[in-house]
C-alpha cells in the first residue's frame, strides 16, 4: 500500500503482471486438476498412460510460452506432483524442454520449487537413467542423459541469460533460486539434500562427471561473490551465507578458502554466515588458519555479536589438542563469556567433548568457572534461565558416568517432580533425560524411579518426549520396578489409548495384556530380560542391558521357588530311594516313596 500511494510505477507493473498470470492459467485449472487426480487415483496399468499424457500437456503449454506457466502456485505443485512420479525418461524430456529458460526459473518463486524437485529426483535416477541409456530402444529417443543435462544446466548457469539480464549471482542472492542452486550442489557432489543444516549428508552416489561440474559451478560462485564485494560486505544475508554453507559443505575449493579466511572478520562477526565457518572448519586445509585467528580474536568476536561464530568454532575443533587450546584460551576470559550472557559458547564446548573425551575435563573446569560455580555445578546450571543450563548439563550426561560429573547424575536423579513434568515439556529438558536414562548408573536410574513414583501417569501424558523417557526409563529397569510403572499407566489406559502420542507407549509396554493378563504379560518380561542378560554374557558387553533381569531379592527368591516345584518330584524319589537302600531292600523302599509323596502332598 505505501508503494501504490508513493506512485511507485514497477508495483502497478508487477500487480498487472500477477492479474495477468492469473486470468491466463484461470481457464486450464480444471484441466491440471482433472490430470493431477487422474495420476493419484492411477494402477499400475494406467499410470505410464496417465504421465504420458501429463507430460504431454506440460511440454504443450511450457513450450508455447515463455516460462511463465510455472509461475502459477496451484500448476507448480501439480507439476512437482508429476515429477516424483515419473520415470527417467519422463525426466530427461522434461529437463531437455527447458534448455535456455534455466536461468529464468531459478528466479521465480514457484518455478524455483519446479527446479529443485526436479534436481532431487534426477539424482534418484541417475543409475536407473545409466542403465536405460544404454539400451538400444531409449537411443531412439535422441534425448541426453541425466547427467547430460545436469552438466548442460550448469553450463547455462554460468553463462547467465544476457537476454533477460540474469547472472549468478542475481541467482544466489534470490530467496527461491538460492536454495534450487543449494539442491543443485548437492546433487554434483553425489549427497543427499538434508531437510536441516545440522542433519548429517549422507553420500548416494560419487561426484557427477568426476566432480568436474562441481568444480566449474563453484569457482564461477566464488568469482561472482568476489566481484560483487558479496563476501566482504553481503555475506550476512541469508541467501547467500545459505549457499556458500552449502559449497563449503560439498566442495574444497583453493579459491573458497582463500575468500574466506581474506574476509574472515566480517563472516565471524555475522551469526547468519556462522554456517559458512562450521563447514570450512571441518576442512584440513581450511581449519588451521581459522583456530589461530579464534584463539586471538574470540573476545572481539563475541563483543561484535558472533558468538553464533565462536561457538561453532569450539564445537567443530578437529583433533583433540585443538580442543583442548580453544578451553583454555576461554578459561582466561571466562568472565567475558558469562557477562555477555554467550552461554552458546560453553554449549559449543560441552558439544566438542562429545567427540574428544581427553578434554572432557578441562571443559567441566570451564564451565565452573565461567558460571561462576559457588555450590554444585548441578545447582548451577539447573538455575540457569532458557535452555542453556539444561542443554549443558545433557551435554555433560552424555559423557558417561564418571568421578568427575556424577554429581550430576546424583543430583538429576533427586529433581522434584514437578521439575520434571515441565522439563520433559521441552525440548532440552527431554534430550537431557534421555542422556540420564541412557548413561546413568542402575542405581542412580533406581532413585530416579522412586522420586517420580506415582506421577508416571502425569509425565507420560504432558508430551510425545516424555513418553518416550518413560518407555526408556521402563526398558532400564528390573522387573518389579516394571510393575510398578505398568500398574500406575494400567489405571489411565482409556485416557493414553485416546492420545495419538501414547499409543505407541501402551503398545511397548503391553499394558493392555498387564491389565487383563497379568501372568502372560510378567512371563514375557521375565523371558525378555533372560534374553537380554544372555546376549550381553555372550557378547561380552561392557555396557548395561536394555531389559536388564531383575536383582531384587523377592524376584530372586520366586524364581527358584519355581525351580524347586519343578525338580521336587524328582529330588523326593531319589532321597527316599536312597535311604530305602541304606536300610537294606527295595523292597521296604515303596511303602517309602509312598509316604514321601503323602507327605509332600499334605505340605
Amino acid at each position: 500500500a505505501k508503494r501504490k500511494n508513493e506512485g511507485d510505477g514497477n508495483w502497478s507493473k508487477k500487480m498487472k503482471y500477477s492479474k495477468e498470470l492469473r486470468n491466463e492459467h484461470v481457464d486450464q485449472m480444471g484441466m491440471w486438476k482433472e490430470m493431477h487426480n487422474r495420476i493419484q487415483e492411477a494402477t499400475e496399468d494406467t499410470l505410464q498412460g496417465a504421465l504420458e499424457a501429463a507430460h504431454a500437456a506440460i511440454t504443450t503449454h511450457f513450450s508455447s510460452g515463455d516460462g511463465r506457466l510455472f509461475n502459477n502456485g496451484e500448476i507448480s505443485r501439480i507439476v512437482e506432483d508429476v515429477l516424483k512420479w515419473s520415470t527417467a525418461v519422463h525426466l530427461r524430456g522434461f529437463f531437455f524442454k527447458l534448455s535456455g529458460k534455466i536461468n529464468y526459473l531459478f528466479t521465480q518463486k514457484t518455478a524455483s520449487r519446479v527446479l529443485e524437485t526436479l534436481f532431487k529426483q534426477c539424482q534418484n535416477m541417475l543409475k536407473t537413467d545409466a542403465l536405460a541409456r544404454s539400451a538400444d530402444e531409449e537411443d531412439a529417443t535422441g534425448l541426453p542423459t541425466l547427467k547430460a543435462l545436469l552438466a548442460g544446466a550448469v553450463t547455462e548457469i554460468v553463462e547467465g541469460d544476457e537476454e533477460r539480464g540474469i547472472k549468478l549471482v542475481d541467482i544466489v542472492m534470490h530467496p527461491g533460486g538460492s536454495f534450487a542452486l543449494r539442491t543443485l550442489l548437492y546433487v554434483l557432489a553425489g549427497k543427499v539434500p538434508p531437510e536441516k543444516w545440522h542433519k548429517e549428508v549422507v553420500r548416494l552416489t560419487e561426484p557427477l562427471d568426476g566432480g568436474k561440474p562441481l568444480n566449474k559451478l563453484g569457482k564461477a560462485i566464488v568469482r561472482e561473490l568476489a566481484a560483487g564485494d558479496i563476501f566482504a560486505n553481503r555475506i550476512n544475508s541469508t541467501q547467500a551465507a545459505g549457499v556458500v554453507g552449502v559449497l563449503a559443505a560439498v566442495w574444497d575449493g583453493a579459491e573458497l578458502h582463500d575468500q574466506v579466511v581474506s574476509n574472515l572478520a566480517a563472516i565471524a562477526k555475522s551469526n547468519v554466515s556462522s554456517r559458512v565457518l562450521e563447514a570450512c572448519l571441518e576442512m584440513a586445509s581450511c581449519h588451521k588458519k581459522l583456530h589461530s585467528y579464534f584463539v586471538s580474536n574470540w573476545e572481539d568476536l563475541l563483543k561484535a555479536g558472533g558468538m553464533f561464530s565462536v561457538q561453532r568454532w569450539v564445537a567443530n575443533c578437529t583433533d583433540e589438542a585443538s580442543l583442548k587450546e580453544a578451553v583454555a584460551s576461554l578459561k582466561k576470559g571466562a568472565a567475558t563469556i558469562y557477562s555477555k550472557w554467550a552461554l552458546n559458547v560453553l554449549c559449543g564446548a560441552c558439544d566438542g567433548g562429545r567427540k574428544h573425551p581427553g578434554a572432557r575435563k578441562d571443559i567441566m573446569e570451564l564451565l565452573t568457572v565461567a558460571m561462576e560455580a559457588k555450590g554444585s555445578l548441578f545447582d548451577t546450571l539447573a538455575e540457569v534461565q532458557g535452555p542453556h543450563g539444561i542443554t549443558m548439563l545433557g551435554s555433560l550426561l552424555s559423557y558417561g558416568c564418571s568421578e568427575a560429573n556424577m554429581p550430576l547424575f546424583k543430583g538429576v536423579a533427586q529433581m522434584a517432580v514437578d521439575k520434571v513434568i515441565y522439563l520433559l515439556s521441552t525440548v532440552a529438558g527431554s534430550t537431557m533425560f534421555e542422556q540420564f536414562v541412557s548413561n546413568a548408573k542402575e542405581k542412580e536410574i533406581k532413585k530416579f524411579a522412586n522420586q517420580v513414583r506415582g506421577s508416571y501417569l502425569k509425565i507420560t501424558v504432558s508430551s510425545q518426549s516424555a513418553a518416550f523417557v518413560v518407555e526408556k526409563l521402563f526398558a532400564k529397569l528390573p522387573i518389579s520396578y516394571r510393575k510398578t510403572i505398568a500398574d500406575e499407566l494400567s489405571h489411565g489406559l482409556k485416557e493414553l489409548m485416546s492420545n495419538h502420542s501414547t499409543k505407541t507407549t501402551v503398545k511397548k509396554l503391553r499394558l493392555e495384556q498387564y491389565k487383563h493378563r497379568y501372568e502372560d504379560w510378567e512371563e514375557a518380561e521375565k523371558k525378555e530380560a533372560k534374553k537380554s542378560k544372555l546376549l550381553n554374557t555372550i557378547l561380552g558387553s561392557e555396557a548395561k542391558p536394555t531389559l536388564p533381569a531383575d536383582t531384587d531379592d523377592e524376584d530372586e527368591g520366586e524364581e527358584k521357588e519355581k525351580d524347586r516345584k519343578k525338580k521336587g518330584k524328582k529330588q523326593s524319589k531319589d532321597e527316599v530311594t536312597k535311604k530305602a537302600k541304606d536300610a537294606g531292600g527295595a523292597e521296604e523302599a515303596k511303602p517309602s516313596i509312598k509316604s514321601a509323596k503323602k507327605k509332600k502332598k499334605d505340605k
